[in-house]
């Protein structure tokens, strides 16, 4: 892995999945009691496939699902409850309500949230903003913490 930092953006190039485990241990060390995270990319980039290595990091036994059906995915991994959202296929306000993101979003916990851009002004401000982009070799994510 390649990385490169400054105070509020960190800079990566993910190769493979062990890659992935000096940025998770970055936000291990994170304690806020509610995490909001965005990511954003392409599809195929690799935005699900971040969360499942995440909760595999925490818990080698717990398996990880993409929420594209289910738009919410919940999971408890080591007392610590992670929610996975995937907004791609919704279009407003009213449908975001419907799938109790409002709810959801006041929990404690780590909330991933694929697709946000279309929400940007409804959703909380993000803790951490992470950007995926697929590069010939791996990976780019750009990580922005402000």
């Amino acid at each position: 892995m390649t990385v490169k930092s400054n105070e509020s953006n960190q800079l990566f190039i993910v190769h493979r999945e062990e890659s992935y485990n000096l940025l998770f241990k970055l936000l291990d060390k994170l304690t806020a009691n509610r995490l909001i995270i965005f990511l954003s990319g392409n599809i195929g980039v690799g935005k699900t496939t971040f969360v499942k290595y995440y909760i595999k990091h925490l818990n080698p036994s717990k398996n990880a699902y993409s929420p594209t059906f289910s738009l919410i995915n919940e999971y408890i991994v080591s007392d610590l409850k992670i929610y996975h959202y995937d907004l791609y296929r919704l279009s407003n306000y009213r449908e975001l309500q419907e799938i109790g993101v409002d709810y959801n979003l006041d929990s404690n916990g780590i909330h991933f949230i694929e697709w946000p851009n279309k929400f940007v002004d409804i959703l909380p401000t993000p803790d951490i903003h992470i950007n995926f982009q697929s590069l010939e070799y791996g990976t780019f994510l750009s990580i922005n913490n402000e």
